[in-house]
């Protein structure tokens, strides 16, 4: 597949530059369907599930816990709401209720795309429903969720854990670009369309920066050293931007396992109860 998308990209598709990159676009946005993990799956059977709607599509609505005070958990790309189970038995020992969706397109919700853009929409529209949390936790974009979030809502949430976020969201469609071999002309479009479509110049959208303009109170910075899906540059860039920030890198773990390695969980555990 990813042969036949370089050889109409790169013959056929450069004909056709606009046409071409509204299909890098879909094709961008659409998330493929990975298998959720039986560890995912026993945190997911232990919450209250509903739908919610969004935008037309049923999304799958997770609740743990009862308690007065509200934390919630965002996933990332091409993940789930039980990617960060580890979090959540935690959370409850400090009375707080949970809250988590699958995000559209990923889990058990439905659409077929998915962007940045469409995650915080719907981060903000659970906020309306549900009310403000105390505590936000989200993982590589679930991260860049929550700061976009806080961002443009001009939102202080009492404790920030930001796991694994990309700073340069440019970089995500540098690393597309190599991967399909997209030509320059065709990729200006892309770029061109997305940053209409999102209200950003996507070329100048840094987290570090956007950070700095942002109400934050506590946040809690962790990435794995050997990250090989988003370098840990990134979250290293942010923290030098954003003294405030309590950084803390992770060793051993990798992109995914990160949520459940032993390191993180401490640190988060000591973070949220000081």
């Amino acid at each position: 597949m990813l042969k036949l998308f370089k050889f109409y990209f790169n013959s056929i598709g450069l004909l056709f530059p606009r046409h071409s990159a509204k299909l890098l676009i879909r094709i961008f946005s659409t998330p493929r369907s990975r298998v959720i993990r039986e560890k995912e799956i026993q945190v997911l059977k232990q919450a209250n599930t509903s739908s919610f709607n969004f935008q037309g599509k049923q999304l799958k609505l997770y609740q743990w816990g009862s308690g007065e005070r509200l934390a919630y958990l965002f996933h990332g790309w091409e993940s789930n709401a039980g990617s960060l189970g580890a979090f959540v038995e935690p959370l409850l020992k400090q009375g707080y209720t949970v809250i988590a969706c699958d995000g559209p397109a990923h889990g058990s919700s439905e659409g077929k795309e998915a962007s940045l853009i469409s995650f915080t929409q719907l981060a903000k529209e659970l906020i309306k429903e549900k009310g403000k949390p105390e505590i936000a936790i989200g993982h590589s974009l679930g991260a860049n969720v929550i700061m976009l979030l806080c961002y443009e809502a001009q939102l202080s949430i009492t404790k920030c854990i930001l796991i694994s976020p990309v700073n340069r969201i440019i970089s995500v469609f540098e690393g597309f670009k190599e991967l399909i071999g997209i030509q320059d002309s065709v990729y200006s479009r892309m770029i061109e369309i997305v940053s209409k479509r999102a209200n950003y110049q996507l070329e100048g959208l840094h987290f570090e920066k956007l950070a700095q303009k942002t109400p934050f109170k506590q946040v809690l910075l962790m990435h794995d050293a050997g990250d090989q899906i988003t370098k840990v540059n990134h979250s290293e860039d942010i923290a030098k931007a954003n003294k405030d920030f309590k950084y803390v890198p992770i060793n051993g773990s990798g992109h995914y396992k990160i949520l459940w390695h032993q390191d993180t969980l401490n640190q988060f555990k000591t973070f949220i109860t000081n």
